[in-house]
């Protein structure tokens, strides 16, 4: 019969394991973040496919301020992009048409900081611009 520490025990050896296993992984995602200066953006418009984009309200301001107007809604309590035909409102012949003002999540992609300070790279093998990163 197995004892709840013996339960716990063999849990926390098996999480501890599964982290070791990804280690490498994260590790060269956060090499890829700390090269950030040198990603260029392909614009292939994969990443203009994403359930969910998020904004905010400079984004959403810098976009009316433009002309642009009810391409944003509330969703899960959150500013976010209306999606058309599931891409971005804003994705037209697999490009963005607003590019220079697009918002800052998409500025960012395919970075973001881990806990708020480190940067990494998002594991997006769809995205052509961070494939080449990594052959690099």
């Amino acid at each position: 019969m197995v004892t709840l520490i013996d339960f716990l025990y063999s849990s926390i050896i098996l999480s501890i394991l599964i982290a070791l296993g990804s280690l490498p992984s994260l590790i060269s995602r956060i090499k890829l973040g700390l090269r950030k200066s040198e990603f260029k953006c392909l614009r292939c418009g994969n990443c203009c496919r994403f359930y969910f984009t998020e904004l905010t309200k400079e984004d959403i301001k810098r976009l009316e301020n433009a002309g642009y107007e009810n391409f944003w809604e509330v969703r899960e309590g959150k500013l976010c992009m209306k999606t058309k035909l599931g891409h971005c409102w804003f994705l037209e012949n697999d490009r963005c048409k607003v590019y220079p003002l697009r918002p800052t999540v998409c500025r960012e992609f395919p970075f973001f900081k881990l806990f708020g300070i480190i940067p990494i790279a998002h594991n997006a093998k769809n995205c052509p611009g961070l494939q080449a990163m990594r052959k690099k």
